[in-house]
């Protein structure tokens, strides 16, 4: 008798307990938040108990909107900007002389440096003002950083002023393209930064004069915001 009661509460417990563990799983399920590993592990926790060892106890972990918004709000922003700038310089990518493209840092704008330079000479060629002009425009309307890196082929050549070191005029070349940025685009400067690589990351073979022609480039890296 006492055996038969004492059986009688102690299913009564188990099943109050199934129960509880099934409520808790309903709920999960309503949570539009809960990753499928928590899940699987409240899943887990419901199978323990029904074998008769101890449950694992489960909290459900919620992503932040906020960040999901923030990134999704910057794709918005770079699709819209690559947008822009190919319809800019159009003409330039029907030639063959700008490039663009993404990569995971953000996008990048590649143009051969005959566009931009005058032969021999970090200057700025003047037809190529107007559209570099209302690039910076466009890139001062987002608050992405912008990492400004130009190429030289492996060539000997001495520029105005000295100037030898493919190091030096890289560097110096898209220094020139930063300022101009500031100057007549309106771009922060605190969002702007020169790089100049030389010869050290080129693109085609420097035996060939079409390779060389692609290895004398500037490109302008507009990065995700938190990319460094």
């Amino acid at each position: 008798m006492l055996f038969s009661r004492w059986l009688r509460r102690s299913g009564l417990v188990f099943a109050g307990v199934v129960l509880i563990l099934l409520c808790c799983l309903v709920w999960l399920l309503s949570v539009s938040h809960v990753s499928r590993a928590r899940f699987d592990k409240a899943a887990e926790s419901l199978r323990v108990v029904l074998a008769g060892r101890r449950a694992v106890p489960v909290a459900p972990v919620l992503v932040d909107e906020g960040e999901k918004d923030r990134a999704f709000q910057q794709e918005v922003v770079l699709v819209r900007v690559r947008e822009k700038i190919g319809i800019l310089l159009s003409g330039l990518v029907d030639q063959g002389d700008v490039d663009l493209f993404d990569l995971e840092q953000g996008v990048v704008v590649r143009i051969n440096n005959r566009v931009l330079f005058e032969e021999g000479s970090v200057v700025l060629r003047d037809a190529i003002k107007p559209q570099l002009q209302q690039l910076g425009a466009l890139l001062a309307l987002v608050g992405n950083p912008v990492r400004v890196i130009s190429h030289t082929d492996d060539q000997s050549v001495e520029l105005s002023g000295g100037l030898r070191d493919h190091w030096a005029i890289s560097a110096v070349r898209a220094a020139a393209v930063v300022y101009f940025l500031v100057v007549e685009g309106g771009v922060a400067p605190r969002r702007l930064e020169a790089v100049g690589q030389g010869q050290a990351l080129p693109r085609g073979e420097n035996g060939s004069e079409v390779g060389r022609a692609r290895n004398r480039r500037t490109e302008l890296w507009i990065l995700r915001q938190g990319v460094h």
